[in-house]
């Protein structure tokens, strides 16, 4: 069955509608970079402190002259910034889920900086270590970045909703 093409005033209002849509959507992304973008900023950064903290802790704790097993400890480190730039860019695409790679790695990082806590013979870079960890949990933790989430989740959907609208405008053969 043939799909019926549309007259030029029909296509004209949903070019219109398109045009509006895409408008109101970078509209509202202005006050969301003001308002809600420096937090995901922060927590990214943390992580990243808090991974390349938590890599050195470690391997000068527990593998003090152990050389090649600081090659693997920077290949995880490595592999852990990877982790969440992909769980930070899923993030901001708009899917919500990706928040438990940060939160999951913010976790990890503080277990093993109390670890190395326990077992340190000097406490104070310890603490150091653990700091940007504590700092993205608790920036997590505030409503301004749950908030933030949803913002993101919303803007997924208005992105998707200019797709099906830009499709629906190209002539179908």
């Amino acid at each position: 069955m043939a799909r019926r093409k549309k007259s030029p005033s029909q296509q004209q209002s949903t070019a219109d509608k398109l045009m509006q849509l895409k408008f109101a959507h970078w509209l509202a992304w202005q006050p969301y970079a003001r308002r809600y973008g420096w937090i995901h900023v922060v927590v990214m950064m943390m992580t990243i402190f808090a991974i390349s903290l938590t890599g050195t802790l470690f391997g000068e704790v527990f593998f003090p002259r152990d050389y090649p097993m600081m090659e693997y400890i920077l290949i995880g480190m490595m592999g852990g910034c990877l982790l969440m730039s992909g769980c930070f860019i899923a993030l901001i695409r708009g899917y919500p889920k990706a928040v438990w790679g940060l939160f999951c790695m913010l976790v990890f990082c503080l277990s093993s900086t109390l670890l190395a806590m326990l077992e340190a013979s000097h406490v104070g870079f310890t603490w150091i270590a653990a700091i940007p960890s504590l700092i993205g949990l608790y920036l997590m933790s505030k409503r301004r970045y749950q908030r933030a989430i949803l913002v993101l989740q919303v803007g997924a959907r208005i992105r998707q909703r200019i797709k099906r609208l830009e499709a629906s405008l190209k002539p179908h053969r």
